[in-house]
């Protein structure tokens, strides 16, 4: 059987049904890579510790960071361990994780945050019916004031924003994990933004996005060399959400309870230390010389 059809007849519609559209992306994007390395399509007889694990060595040494190889090894191997238990497959996987280097987290500085809000006003052009800078705008006040996942942000609903008391609740369905609703009280200044981009007739989203998704990285790419900062795959929008993090942690808050994590070791990788700043250990010790 192919991986394909296993994954499309099988474990999909059993496995999957309550996964995002963006988790069953992800695992055909797997299952295509694995045949393209192959040179033809693969299949269930495929899954053996030597094949993928020569796989997962060619995926990095053509250039995939130690994540993203690690990302699919994981897909791969929750397909392959579902198989063995429905005896699709006789051999269970035995694969060492990939070591994944452990990066410090960065965040936007108090100034950097300045740079691109000033630059936001300054978009030309429409999105629709939405002036630029307005989208744009709103979108990032929405984003600081609640830590969101952009995906959660693109797909709030009128219907669920109550701009007289300052409430904006973001559906489970468009939240990672889709579990859990979230309430946020927002601040004066992003009631105004989201103001700004009401238009008549009233859409059904508050931002919504007439192009393809692809597209919308690649806009923000342009704002953010536009104001000066880094454009690079790592500051893009959940740069907000590491910046939300740091900020609140620096002035007493919580991220963890803020941006929802289940554990602290989660928002530990959100945390800038330089800006969730402890003393230096030279500040702690005397000078010898």
């Amino acid at each position: 059987m192919t991986l394909d059809t296993l994954f499309e007849t099988l474990f999909a519609p059993l496995k999957l049904r309550s996964k995002s559209p963006n988790t069953v992306r992800l695992y055909r994007h797997t299952i295509r890579s694995f045949s393209r390395h192959l040179g033809r399509p693969a299949t269930t007889d495929d899954l053996t510790d030597t094949t993928v694990a020569l796989y997962l060595s060619q995926y990095l040494a053509g250039g995939r960071s130690p994540h993203t190889v690690e990302r699919e090894r994981c897909t791969l191997l929750s397909l392959w361990r579902w198989a063995a238990r429905r005896k699709i497959v006789e051999t269970w996987p035995d694969i060492e994780p990939t070591k994944c280097p452990q990066r410090v987290p960065e965040a936007w500085t108090e100034e950097q945050l300045h740079r691109l809000f000033q630059t936001l006003a300054h978009v030309s052009g429409n999105i629709g019916e939405i002036p630029g800078s307005a989208w744009w705008t709103a979108l990032h006040w929405i984003a600081w004031d609640t830590g969101e996942r952009i995906s959660a942000i693109l797909g709030i609903r009128w219907a669920d924003v109550d701009l007289r008391r300052k409430y904006i609740i973001c559906r489970a369905e468009t939240r990672k994990g889709g579990a859990t609703d979230r309430l946020y009280e927002v601040s004066a200044e992003c009631v105004t933004a989201m103001k700004a981009v009401r238009v008549m007739p009233l859409p059904e989203l508050v931002l919504p996005w007439p192009y393809a998704k692809t597209y919308l990285w690649q806009r923000y790419a342009t704002i953010l060399r536009r104001a000066g900062l880094p454009s690079t795959r790592t500051s893009k929008f959940h740069r907000i959400r590491r910046s939300v993090a740091s900020h609140l942690e620096a002035n007493g808050g919580n991220a963890t309870e803020a941006l929802g994590h289940s554990a602290r070791k989660v928002t530990k990788a959100y945390l800038d230390p330089r800006i969730v700043r402890r003393p230096a250990t030279h500040e702690r010790l005397f000078r010898p010389a």
